[in-house]
């Protein structure tokens, strides 16, 4: 890790600052692809990074931070186009470390875009951390896996339950949560 992770309140904003107050259905979902088929193409994403790259499983030394599955349905985030303006996407998280996150999208976003996300749910609400996306590439289709890095490294286990005895085995996953919509 970088660093020591900062309390959850150091890193997030209230929820209504800058007035981000939207209900679910106002989110565009551009991942329009069934539970299942999400679930099969994020596996095969797992399995064809870790033969690519030689992984060991998320504690590979040569990751900054450690990588843990996160999936826990879709995600709100906010991204603040290049040109103006601020969309509101629904997206389908892959993984979260304590730098950022990696998620899945039926879009092309651009890299140095700023943007906030909603993350939950190990935590009673939902909290949103900042930051900036550093890597969006084509997967299949419409669909784009993109990175983002965090403004501040965050503490991973307010989002996924982390089991320090499997050191090199797959992390556990946060329980699925029903989707709206």
């Amino acid at each position: 890790m970088r660093g020591a992770s900062l309390p959850v309140d150091k890193v997030v904003k209230k929820l209504d600052d800058r007035g981000w107050i939207m209900k679910k259905d106002e989110y565009r979902n551009t991942v329009r692809i069934s539970d299942g088929e999400r679930r099969r193409l994020l596996d095969e994403l797992d399995r064809v990074q870790a033969v690519a790259s030689g992984d060991v499983g998320p504690d590979d030394s040569r990751r900054k931070d450690r990588r843990f599955t996160y999936r826990p349905g879709n995600i709100s985030i906010a991204v603040e186009q290049p040109r103006g303006g601020t969309t509101f996407l629904s997206v389908s998280p892959r993984n979260i470390s304590a730098g950022g996150v990696a998620f899945l999208h039926g879009g092309f976003l651009h890299t140095g875009s700023r943007c906030t996300l909603r993350l939950g749910p190990q935590l009673e609400d939902t909290v949103k951390i900042a930051g900036e996306i550093v890597n969006c590439r084509h997967i299949e289709g419409l669909l784009h896996e993109v990175s983002v890095k965090f403004d501040r490294p965050i503490d991973p286990s307010l989002f996924v339950r982390i089991d320090e005895s499997q050191d090199a085995a797959p992390s556990e996953q946060a329980p699925p949560r029903k989707q709206a919509g």
